[in-house]
């Protein structure tokens, strides 16, 4: 069955509590508001695409890529995926901070649908990638932020799944991973029937994708070819 990606009228929100600014009655005032993250988005997404998500911190791209990987729900509206979804996201997201690396990975590919049968092989393989030595062993609480970065990327990566989801950033791992999980991500980019990819290299975009979607304010504000689609978050129209 061929993959797709399909999002109808889907939005986030977080219910924040009433400043003085915004017309509450001080720290004790009970009043909330709803904070869209992500507000009516619509959006399809079939089999051989490459989609790269653009747009400036804050304007939703993060929350859209976890609602497409499953970790979040839409508020309202509906977000519907055939086939098996692999994700690199931020670090830490979803991990338990009280268990080890190793016992992070078997919970996360669990709930990833990934065969028991497969499951030793699949953390074998993440403890070799991510190069975490004795430390996969102890609670990530313990871990630097370059440690959880290798973990979170490594365990995206193994499971190997037809959707990959990826929101591109080793800023905090060393140069060595660095360059190692670019190689391997540029490979397995390549191999993904779908891959949404959200990143602020725009190079790396114009690489890997041939479509894009520029977001802005929780919202897709235009939906096209890569090119025109980093040019008018550019400051440029579209030729």
């Amino acid at each position: 069955m061929a993959s797709e990606i399909r999002i109808e009228d889907a939005s986030f929100w977080r219910m924040l509590q009433a400043s003085d600014v915004e017309g509450g009655s001080g720290a004790g005032s009970n009043k909330r508001h709803k904070k869209y993250v992500c507000k009516s988005l619509n959006l399809q997404i079939s089999d051989g695409e490459r989609v790269g998500l653009v747009g400036a911190n804050g304007a939703g791209k993060t929350t859209l890529l976890r609602m497409m990987a499953g970790i979040f729900l839409p508020d309202s509206g509906r977000v519907t995926i055939v086939g098996n979804v692999s994700s690199v996201l931020d670090a830490g997201f979803g991990l338990d901070p009280d268990l080890s690396g190793k016992s992070n990975c078997i919970s996360r590919f669990l709930m990833d649908g990934v065969p028991k049968s497969e499951i030793a092989n699949a953390v074998s393989k993440v403890e070799t990638f991510a190069e975490l030595g004795e430390y996969f062993e102890q609670p990530i609480k313990a871990y630097s932020s370059g440690m959880l970065t290798r973990l979170v990327f490594s365990i995206g990566i193994v499971s190997n799944q037809e959707i990959l989801i990826v929101d591109e950033g080793f800023g905090l791992a060393d140069e060595h991973f660095q360059h190692k999980a670019q190689a391997y991500l540029s490979d397995r980019l390549h191999r993904a029937s779908i891959l949404v990819l959200a990143s602020h290299n725009l190079g790396l975009l114009q690489e890997h994708c041939s479509r894009g979607i520029l977001m802005e304010q929780g919202q897709i504000i235009f939906d096209g070819p890569i090119e025109d689609v980093i040019r008018m978050y550019l400051g440029t129209e579209p030729e």
